[in-house]
């Protein structure tokens, strides 16, 4: 959040399969508000964690990621710092990923 503090605002902030490398989720999320314009959008793609459990996809999960998430875990804690999902896709990406669109609440 404080290198965040030091860069200019973004339309934009695209996070494709990072959550699971990130070690402090609220410091990454704080971070991400910050950089994000009153009026921007974040797209986020993770792994669809109901995928994984109903598919039996444990090939996909990795030493080196600190954690997977579902979309209500995610939910909540976006809405902790603020922000708000305003759509969701489903992909194939990896056995089923999940691609959600954050705004400022």
């Amino acid at each position: 959040n404080d290198l965040a503090k030091k860069l200019p605002q973004a339309d934009l902030i695209v996070a494709n399969n990072v959550l699971a490398h990130v070690p402090n989720l609220h410091d990454f999320v704080a971070g991400l508000k910050t950089l994000l314009k009153q009026d921007g959008t974040i797209t986020i793609e993770f792994p669809h964690l109901l995928n994984l459990i109903s598919f039996n996809q444990f090939d996909t999960i990795y030493h080196e990621h600190f954690s997977y998430f579902s979309l209500i875990s995610l939910q909540k804690v976006l809405s902790y710092h603020h922000l708000q999902i305003v759509d969701v896709e489903e992909l194939s990406t990896h056995g089923g990923s999940l691609r959600i669109f954050v705004n400022h609440l």
